[in-house]
């Protein structure tokens, strides 16, 4: 892949985690003061402001329902996703551990939420418990984590 795309994707993504570790949600403490009121008023306020913080949640699920199909029927340019992100050893060995990968994801399509942990569990478990070493099923669970940030 030509370097001025890597150092653009490479910035990207730089960007991308830096703004989620450092939103003013992380450091934002839960607001209980609504808690005691009874007023129906105000109920019907906390229920709309519950509602629209679930709905971004709904679509980042979505987003990442979509990659894992895209993994699913693009073996091919999944793993080249993953040579970008993590190099050509770690796409041969997605390559070669593929179907063990997809055997585990497609139980999370079945999810309300999949958050990207949850991936990067299910596929390091799965590739740990049929014998590959913690190593290369940490390299490939992490490709595939950081690939999925690329589709949200």
């Amino acid at each position: 892949m030509n370097t001025k795309i890597k150092k653009v994707i490479s910035i990207l993504l730089t960007i991308f985690f830096v703004c989620n570790i450092f939103s003013p949600a992380a450091f934002a403490s839960p607001d209980y003061s609504n808690l005691a009121n009874t007023n129906t008023v105000e109920s019907i306020a906390d229920t709309n402001k519950s509602e629209a913080v679930v709905e971004p949640r709904n679509a980042v699920t979505k987003i990442v329902k979509s990659a894992i199909n895209f993994i699913k029927n693009n073996k091919e340019a999944a793993a080249e996703v993953i040579e970008s992100v993590s190099g050509s050893t770690v796409a041969k060995n997605f390559l070669k551990y593929y179907d063990k990968v997809v055997e585990v994801l497609e139980p999370l399509l079945e999810w309300s939420e999949i958050p990207a942990q949850a991936v990067y569990d299910a596929v390091r478990r799965v590739l740990v418990s049929a014998g590959v070493s913690e190593t290369v099923a940490v390299n490939i669970a992490l490709a595939i984590k950081e690939g999925l940030s690329w589709f949200v």
